[in-house]
């Protein structure tokens, strides 16, 4: 009988153990979102294309496989997300970053100062590749 107490006393535990440490996620995930959301050309997007289900959604949270929360901003339609906006969240320090698919080099991750400079740029919206000249990092027009 001593023994059933004591295996239950540690299951418990651990079941309150695992509880807090989802809602902390839920937490750093409703925060890294509120962060996303709240980027000026974010609320401008969600502000512009609501007559269309535009919505930002926290697509994933830092694992074995990714060390970000993640965070996708587009229109919704018919179940799908046609995705504008890809975002990475630092779990610790909820800095964000833009994650840049339209490139031959696959994902590159960019700080919010260098996104905000690159997609004033006429080469943002054709394919394009980076490479650093010195320390700083360059965008220039590439064939896909």
């Amino acid at each position: 009988m001593k023994a059933l107490l004591i295996i239950l006393f540690f299951a418990f535990a651990e079941l309150l153990q695992a509880t807090a440490q989802q809602s902390h996620k839920k937490d750093g995930g409703r925060v890294a979102l509120d962060k996303v959301s709240s980027l000026p050309e974010v609320r401008d997007f969600l502000r512009e294309y609501q007559n269309r289900k535009a919505i930002a959604i926290l697509n994933g949270s830092p694992d074995k496989d990714s060390k970000y929360y993640s965070v996708k901003v587009g229109i919704s339609d018919m179940g799908m997300l046609s995705t504008n906006f890809n975002f990475y969240i630092h779990p610790k320090t909820y800095e964000i970053f833009y994650a840049d698919y339209f490139t031959d080099q696959g994902e590159q991750i960019l700080t919010l100062t260098q996104w905000r400079r690159f997609r004033k740029l006429p080469v943002w919206q054709k394919w394009h590749c980076y490479n650093y000249k010195g320390k700083n990092l360059i965008i220039y027009p590439c064939e896909p």
